[in-house]
């Protein structure tokens, strides 16, 4: 969309976007792998790194030249490579085992079935208005589901420290 906006109609850019974001990603994935979990427990992480991969997208509306978004995707990438390897990880084995093959499952049909809905609500709003709309729902809609996840970790954290502290 960015690039059929703003730049031009340049696939070799569509692909650099994309790649940025993946880059951050990997990168992300192994400083949480090889140094944050060693050093903090999943929920922290979570609730302590959600904004490194949220901050950025709200950068994303703005009429940057594409090296600067390109470099907004590699931040965000890197927040979700943080925050997604404990995220999941947590959310998998908090389902009760038994459970767990149904849950997962009716998660990833949900999900399935959302961003088609998303591209469906997208769609006309950037044929009528532009990019910036859409980008901004989209910033917004991340900033929410992903504060209530780091709040969720947050409030469970705490909750964690009540049951381990001495009455």
């Amino acid at each position: 969309m960015l690039v059929l906006a703003r730049y031009g109609h340049r696939p070799g850019i569509a692909g650099w976007l994309f790649a940025s974001f993946g880059i951050g990603a990997v990168l992300g994935n192994a400083i949480s792998f090889r140094f944050l979990t060693r050093r903090l427990d999943g929920l922290t992480i979570c609730s302590a790194f959600v904004f490194v991969q949220v901050a950025p997208l709200w950068l994303l509306w703005l009429p940057l030249p594409a090296v600067a978004i390109s470099a907004v995707l590699v931040v965000s990438g890197l927040g979700n490579g943080l925050v997604n390897p404990s995220l999941h990880t947590i959310s998998t084995l908090r389902i009760p085992e038994p459970m767990r093959p149904t849950v997962m499952t009716t998660v990833m049909t949900f999900w399935a079935l959302v961003n088609p809905l998303g591209l469906f609500v997208a769609g006309p709003v950037l044929d009528a208005l532009g990019t910036t709309p859409v980008l901004i729902g989209f910033a917004a809609v991340q900033s929410v589901t992903m504060s209530a996840a780091a709040l969720a970790a947050a409030r469970e954290r705490g909750r964690s420290r009540l049951e381990l502290s001495p009455a």
